[in-house]
């Protein structure tokens, strides 16, 4: 019987955030510092990059990953990586604090959806395969006649 209710209450908390999490997303957007919105589209363009195999993107300056996802990406992410990175180095580093609008044309440049994002790690280049050296063979072959 605890089983059964400890089953239904996870239940009921899983589909609780499963729907509320996208309600919090969307505050998450639009309330709060604008230079932490600015920082926060920034971070989520970043994930969506490692979901497509450019995980040290987090290591680059901002212009370095926006140059670095339209290369890998394609070149129409240039046209939101690039103001996003503009809009990030000036909220981190100008004298003066960003404004809303900034904040909301941060979020209106995350992340680059283009055909290869969407297509995810399917898309990203196959690892080379194993040199002979290193390629698994049996640590032990059979001799004929034994």
């Amino acid at each position: 019987m605890y089983a059964s209710i400890a089953a239904a209450a996870l239940a009921v908390a899983y589909l609780t955030a499963v729907l509320l999490a996208p309600a919090l997303r969307r505050r998450r957007r639009r309330t709060g510092d604008p230079g932490d919105r600015i920082t926060g589209a920034w971070h989520q363009a970043l994930d969506h990059l490692a979901d497509v195999g450019l995980s040290t993107a987090r290591t680059l300056t901002a212009h370095e990953v926006a140059g670095f996802g339209a290369a890998e990406v394609g070149e129409d992410a240039r046209g939101h990586l690039g103001p996003l990175a503009d809009l990030v180095n000036r909220s981190r580093f100008a004298a003066s604090r960003p404004d809303p609008n900034a904040a909301d044309r941060a979020w209106h440049h995350r992340p680059a959806r283009t055909a290869r994002h969407r297509e995810g790690r399917a898309a990203a280049p196959a690892p080379p395969p194993a040199a002979p050296a290193l390629a698994p063979r049996p640590a032990r072959q059979d001799v004929a006649g034994r």
